[in-house]
């Protein structure tokens, strides 16, 4: 078991005008944005920079109108043109504009194209994002939409129990901001029994349409969440990622999507069934068929050998770990997999060891 804490993060630094108290006022906060905003594919070569008062501006090629930058487009197009943003940002406007064009104009000069996501914002358009030409957008909204539909039931909630059940701005889990969506909700009704401690499911959703996060699906099995939003006792981490990259929004529809409803219309008990399975299944004798059985499995020496090495460290406390018990084992290998810091190659390792519990939810 471990401590989850990506909501806890969300909760800490959200302004108020970031939380929301339902998944209709999150949808319209989000699908406003996408209704008012347009893709555009430029050459570098032929953006325009010019500047006010207080700010630098944006046009993009000849007939279209000057827009300004959001915090986020202004330090992404920065980096794009090489140029430090928090630099930028203390210089006068007009010499921030100076050095931000020369290093466009190099880029520009050898046919770098950009994708510009723009909003209608009244008098003067606002450049939300500059991203490569093949960045694949997943909106917000569609993230939004995608959770409304798996939780046509209700079943899904803000988590409460340490609130009194009273939702709130404090309370809320429903985070959403000109960068980014967040949403973390729980089943806290069907509760799961296992071997005398209770569990319950959750899950969080992340995306940004216009680049600062992937999309990400978390599911997990929990004890509780405390009043600042930590998820304490979480096990059973699955993780769901998906990069922005060209065929995004086909993964979206084809991975994400589905894998959020079948969420919603599986059933808590076959998880608790399978998991005494895996409590009740020996792998082997000794240390050395396990290793045996991992090696057959894909797992390399040393991964199985941290694996071993932390189911008998996670089981301190009131019940001695067995990595020959394939629950065990398993604690062990997703522990072990969660001291990686490269997230992608964490998240594979998870999964890799979450597999190895199919064999018993198959029988």
């Amino acid at each position: 078991m471990t401590e989850l804490m990506q909501a806890h993060a969300q909760w800490a630094s959200r302004p108020a005008d970031q939380k929301h108290l339902s998944l209709e006022s999150l949808l319209a906060a989000t699908d406003g944005r996408r209704i008012a905003s347009r893709e555009r594919t430029v050459h570098l070569g032929d953006l325009a920079l010019g500047a006010t008062d207080d700010e630098v501006t944006i046009e993009a090629g000849a007939g279209s109108q000057p827009a300004r930058f959001t915090n986020w487009a202004f330090g992404q197009m920065a980096t794009l043109a090489g140029a430090p943003a928090s630099y930028l940002r203390k210089l006068p406007t007009k010499l921030a504009q100076i050095n931000l064009e020369a290093g466009i104009e190099f880029l520009g000069n050898r046919g770098v194209e950009t994708k510009l996501y723009y909003r209608d914002d009244g008098m003067l358009d606002v450049l939300q994002a500059s991203t490569g030409p093949a960045y694949g957008r997943i909106f917000d909204s569609q993230v939004v939409s995608a959770v409304m539909d798996m939780n046509d039931d209700g079943r899904w909630t803000v988590p409460l129990q340490a609130y009194d059940g009273v939702l709130s701005e404090k309370s809320t889990t429903l985070y959403a901001s000109d960068r980014d969506v967040f949403i973390f909700l729980v089943d806290e009704v069907n509760a799961i029994d296992l071997d005398g401690d209770t569990f319950y499911r959750g899950f969080f959703v992340s995306n940004s349409e216009v680049g600062k996060a992937v999309l990400e699906i978390d599911t997990f099995l929990y004890n509780r969440v405390c009043a600042n939003r930590i998820v304490w006792g979480a096990r059973e981490v699955e993780s769901l990622r998906i990069r922005h990259t060209h065929f995004a929004p086909d993964r979206f529809a084809s991975q994400a999507a589905p894998a959020l409803k079948s969420l919603s219309e599986s059933s808590a008990q076959p998880i608790a069934e399978a998991l005494r399975k895996a409590k009740q299944t020996q792998i082997g004798k000794s240390v050395a068929d396990v290793e045996k059985w991992l090696k057959g499995k894909g797992f390399t020496a040393p991964q199985s050998k941290l694996a071993i090495n932390m189911a008998q460290r996670e089981g301190t406390g009131s019940r001695n770990y067995d990595p020959t018990n394939l629950y065990d084992l398993v604690q062990g290998g997703t522990a072990a997999a969660r001291s990686i810091e490269h997230a992608d190659t964490r998240v594979e390792q998870e999964r890799q060891w979450s597999k190895l519990l199919d064999q018993v939810r198959a029988q």
